[in-house]
């Protein structure tokens, strides 16, 4: 199999092995193979693909909406900002700043922000 050239964890390699679309993915990852594609960016492509089959909720191989990829986008994206600010509340220190640099102020606008979206 394809996965097990870019997958060396056992939970990693299970993961892309039982998911949706296996087949139809390890073509794809074998096309990129052909064109000289880098390793890197093979397995960067692999998690993108488990990714969106998992998000756009694909088990078998049919046409996809350009209003369901809309949809999707804005699951993840909403999605994508909670997890930022669970993040931003757990990493606020008492001097103002985070673990990631980041004032007061910014995670302030990223909060009020995810208040806007939901």
């Amino acid at each position: 199999m394809v996965f097990d050239q870019y997958f060396s964890l056992p939970a990693a390699l299970a993961r892309h092995q039982s998911a949706p679309l296996a087949r139809e993915r390890e073509r794809f990852l074998t096309h990129l193979e052909a064109g000289g594609t880098g390793r890197q960016t093979i397995r960067t492509a692999a998690c993108y693909l488990l990714q969106i089959i998992q998000i756009l909720g694909l088990r078998r191989l049919r046409d996809v909406t350009p209003e369901e990829v809309e949809q999707a986008a804005n699951r993840s994206s909403r999605l994508a900002l909670r997890l930022l600010v669970v993040h931003l509340d757990c990493s606020t220190t008492h001097s103002g700043k985070g673990q990631a640099g980041l004032s007061q102020k910014t995670v302030r606008g990223v909060k009020e922000r995810h208040d806007r979206s939901t």
